[in-house]
């Protein structure tokens, strides 16, 4: 790509016109999480351990429409990626990874495009998740300000890192503040669209925590795919889903002498 057209593409999928409509769908997804989360408190058990969330980076964005075959514009990105907002929720037990689920499947805003679970049949790398991929109706868009800090949102740290540098970099009349104008922007800039999708993933605390070394690891050697290091992250994999089944036995078993 040359470097005046990706310039373009940084500076539009960055602007506030165009994140506007993901961050607001991300605020409604992790508001119906932070519900969840406050009632399961109550009965003595929290469902939901950690809600963190993520608006996909430019470069990575370019590199899996390259992946797909698909040409790199900001509109072939809102049309063919359905991860371009991210959410993650990490959980204590196997079951209450699918109770969060179900949770969510039962909310009318929500529709269900794709489910993919990768705890039954996980992927070759020994990575456990479930991917629910929803498109949400009904979006009001608020100020950036309001749904960053919306309760129960927690940005990941790259995620902090690239808003803090293009903050000290932007004046305050690029800034939108209020609502109206971001859908006036919206609207100028974007053509309508069904809805907008986010990928929530579900995952227990031993499956985020195989998760994040494995990225670590991979991003570290150069030879990450090689067969031996694939055997090696596999087996960690399998040892940590029989924690999981322990923890889930153990659990049951409380439950019974209660």
């Amino acid at each position: 790509m040359k470097k005046g057209k990706k310039q373009f593409f940084i500076r539009e999928v960055e602007s506030e016109a165009y994140q506007a409509p993901y961050r607001e769908a991300i605020r409604q997804i992790v508001s119906i999480l932070e519900e969840c989360r406050e009632s399961t408190v109550h009965q003595g058990h929290r469902h939901i351990e950690a809600v963190t969330w993520r608006i996909k980076s430019p470069q990575s964005i370019m590199d899996k429409l390259k992946r797909k075959g698909r040409e790199v514009t900001p509109e072939s990105a809102r049309r063919y990626l359905n991860d371009l907002a991210g959410v993650r929720v990490t959980c204590c037990y196997y079951e209450d990874v699918y109770q969060v689920a179900n949770m969510l499947l039962s909310r009318p805003e929500l529709i269900l495009i794709k489910q993919k679970d990768f705890i039954c049949s996980p992927k070759k790398s020994g990575y456990r998740s479930l991917h629910l991929i929803f498109e949400v109706d009904g979006l009001t868009l608020q100020p950036e300000e309001e749904i960053i800090s919306s309760l129960g949102m927690e940005e990941t740290e790259s995620e902090t890192g690239e808003r803090e540098k293009k903050k000290e970099g932007e004046e305050e009349t690029d800034r939108v503040k209020e609502p109206d104008q971001v859908k006036e922007l919206v609207q100028e800039k974007l053509p309508p669209l069904p809805g907008v999708r986010v990928e929530v993933q579900i995952r227990t605390l031993t499956m985020d925590a195989w998760a994040r070394l494995d990225h670590e690891l991979r991003y570290k050697n150069e030879n990450g795919e090689a067969a031996g290091t694939i055997k090696a992250l596999r087996k960690c994999s399998d040892a940590i889903a029989e924690v999981d089944d322990k923890m889930q036995e153990i659990l049951e078993r409380i439950r019974e002498t209660v």
